[in-house]
């Protein structure tokens, strides 16, 4: 049987990736900044690398590696998103590690990001 907070994660991603490949269309007039393009760029090779590696095989470049990925996901939930499309860029790179998350940081981080736009729009 799948973990609740597993199938939870499943189901979120499942339900917001159509909505979000919408909003992030250019034809809404939002784009995302080079800035954040950068750091979603580095944060998945990191991920990518990460998961390449076996922590029972090499422990010590699973934690160097390991490290690097923080360093980049922590980068990328520091950076405040300027418009929706920007949200949801960060947010679909960013749902597979909600599935780890067991307190809920990436959620919270994206929670502030998506309060702080929409007092921008108020």
């Amino acid at each position: 049987m799948m973990p609740r907070r597993s199938m939870i994660s499943h189901l979120l991603a499942a339900a917001a990736a159509p909505a979000l490949a919408s909003i992030i269309r250019p034809a809404h007039g939002a784009v995302t900044s080079h800035h954040l393009t950068d750091l979603i760029a580095e944060y998945q090779t990191a991920a990518d690398a990460l998961a390449d590696i076996s922590l029972d095989a090499d422990p010590d470049a699973w934690e160097a590696v390991g490290e690097v990925e923080m360093r980049a996901l922590q980068a990328l939930l520091d950076h405040r998103s300027s418009n929706v499309a920007e949200f949801a860029a960060k947010f679909q790179v960013l749902i597979p590690s909600t599935e780890d998350d067991s307190e809920f940081y990436i959620l919270r981080a994206l929670l502030e990001d998506a309060r702080q736009l929409a007092e921008g729009e108020q």
